[in-house]
């Protein structure tokens, strides 16, 4: 038998399930792809069969017993430790050297080889730590199908081939674990599983921080893990941390130069495929801090970390040409402004209309209960009609695959629409509220009045549109998990508990009651639309509007608004809104 024959098929026609010729160095397949081609030297060896729901139900129930017995072990040494200076229990295995084992500890310590969320190992592999091959792609296929696309700045092809290079040439764990919790997450995994995962990202993300000379173990993955870090704590309602990660995403992505990665980035060296990729993963990730930075600060009316002025990394290419990994011309953002086109770019039209949403809530947060403008009225009307002539151009200018109308289910459609509304709405209530409550506005009463009808019936339209979009997606979508679009949701649903105030419309009451309903649907999955369903329950009550008696709220949330200035909160909450 020749040595072509007894040769192994390369890592990336494996990873493809694609046949390999095997011609060494490089294999055919990978030379017309222009990818890396690298064969293993020896047939991996077999791994163990993962364990049933059966099998695992009962070994947490052995290790429950196992935690009860330890604490009554703790307890007996605790009392005899005058006698006894030894400790009793020395099992790392169990317990954490920063606490108490728990359940999920305790899961996590038997599912990955008892690496607890404290303790790192220099460069091993997931399968070393007890996750199965299957598991991990399985878990990372799940990411990639549901979740990815609402962060699309890890090309899909290029990271699961990764997976089945040698760990050296594997993307850093801290990334690999954050894709795999989201994975979990989305797959209706038990909460100690997924907790478990994050950790883990967590801790090995925060050991690989550049301490001293070694600032290059920081590279464009630990900015992407950090990112999707964020949005994971955002998923469960935890605004302080996922704030925090944010920031360290952003500040590492500008110590790497992400923020200016203009045309002299394009350059005439980039001749391979992956070299394209690799420079529009790094354009995708920042752009996607920018527009999370815009939303996450608008939202909370926390001073921006991104300086827009700063920036001259040029916008990202088109999703095709980011998986085909073809060169494509693009624009700095300051061309957005012109308005001549939106490009084709799903991501380029998220990041101006993240932009927009930003100025659109700073506008209006100068308008609240009991704080109204007392000067400055021609300023206020004068930036309340650029914003909105921007929003209506914008709505306009969208590119077809941004736009609801197509038959077709597209999530990327519904973000954008989504949060495009949801910014009128916002600009609209701040128009009407100051209307109706400054003592300073010289117009005359007419005026006003069809001014507060203009502002009405674009916040109704904009609601309705939300309206349509949730009734296309359903509220079964996992498109509907993200903390923006509930909170959009919620302005939608607070636009028609005002107009059933206002009117005592049946069609009001009716969409209001809808709009709870699909909060309560998302809630089951969704800690941030358990908490806003809550709210909307309390706003209906107020206003009259009789709950349905199979409607089921958890009383023991906490409010999502924020309360008074000054005062410090346990968590970052939104705003209060008008």
């Amino acid at each position: 038998m020749s040595q072509q024959q007894m040769r192994l098929s390369c890592f990336a026609c494996k990873a493809k399930k694609q046949r390999c010729d095997r011609v060494f160095p490089s294999c055919s397949r990978c030379l017309r792809t222009d990818t890396e081609c690298d064969f293993p030297r020896s047939r991996r060896s077999p791994v163990a069969r993962p364990m049933k729901v059966q099998e695992l139900q009962s070994k947490l129930v052995k290790l429950e017993d196992e935690i009860a017995s330890l604490k009554t072990n703790n307890q007996v040494s605790d009392k005899n430790v005058s006698s006894d200076p030894q400790p009793t229990d020395r099992s790392p295995e169990i317990i954490s050297k920063h606490g108490p084992a728990t359940v999920s500890t305790v899961l996590e310590s038997t599912v990955l080889h008892s690496h607890s969320a404290s303790t790192v190992v220099a460069s091993p592999t997931l399968t070393d730590q007890g996750l199965t091959s299957d598991a991990v792609l399985e878990l990372t296929k799940a990411y990639f199908d549901s979740l990815a696309y609402a962060a699309p700045m890890i090309h899909e092809g290029r990271y699961m081939a990764s997976l089945s290079q040698p760990p050296a040439h594997q993307p850093p764990l801290c990334l690999q674990y954050v894709v795999m919790a989201l994975g979990a997450y989305i797959s209706s995994c038990s909460p100690e599983f997924v907790e478990s995962l994050y950790q883990n990202a967590k801790a090995h993300a925060t050991s690989e921080d550049p301490d001293g000379d070694e600032h290059d173990l920081v590279t464009l993955s630990h900015t992407q893990c950090w990112s999707l870090i964020a949005n994971f704590e955002a998923l469960h309602m935890m605004f302080t941390q996922a704030l925090t990660s944010l920031c360290r995403g952003i500040r590492i992505a500008q110590a790497l130069g992400l923020h200016q990665l203009g045309e002299e980035s394009e350059g005439t060296t980039l001749a391979s495929t992956q070299e394209r990729i690799i420079l529009e993963e790094q354009r995708r990730t920042w752009w996607f801090l920018f527009l999370s930075d815009r939303l996450v600060c608008g939202t909370t009316g926390l001073p921006l970390c991104i300086n827009q002025e700063d920036v001259t990394t040029l916008l990202p290419t088109s999703e095709r040409a980011f998986a085909d990994g073809h060169s494509e011309p693009t624009s700095p953002l300051k061309s957005l402004h012109s308005f001549t086109t939106l490009g084709s770019s799903i991501l380029t039209v998220r990041v101006f209309i993240a932009n927009l949403f930003h100025r659109v809530l700073n506008h209006t947060s100068c308008i609240g209960p009991g704080i109204h403008i007392k000067r400055g009225q021609d300023e206020f009307w004068d930036r309340h009609c650029r914003l909105d002539n921007e929003l209506s151009l914008c709505t306009i200018k969208l590119p077809e695959n941004a736009r609801i109308g197509n038959p077709i289910y597209n999530r990327d459609a519904v973000i954008v629409n989504t949060e495009l509304q949801a910014a009128i709405i916002s600009l609209h209530r701040g128009a009407i509220w100051n209307l109706r409550f400054s003592e300073h506005n010289s117009c005359g009463e007419e005026v006003k009045r069809q001014q507060a009808h203009h502002s009405q019936e674009r916040v109704m339209n904009s609601a309705q549109e939300i309206a349509h979009i949730l009734r296309i997606a359903g509220a079964y979508s996992t498109t509907f998990m993200n903390p923006i679009l509930i909170f959009s949701v919620y302005l939608a649903a607070l636009a028609f508990i005002e107009d059933f105030l206002d009117t005592q419309k049946e069609q009001s009451q009716d969409t209001a009651l809808m709009f709870l309903s699909a909060l309560v649907t998302i809630g089951v999955r969704n800690v941030v639309a358990r908490s806003l369903a809550k709210q909307v329950a309390k706003d209906m009550s107020y206003v009259g509007i009789e709950l349905p008696p199979d409607i089921a709220l958890q009383s023991d949330l906490p409010s999502l608004f924020s309360a008074e200035v000054g005062v410090a909160a346990a968590n970052v909450s939104f705003r209060c809104f008008i």
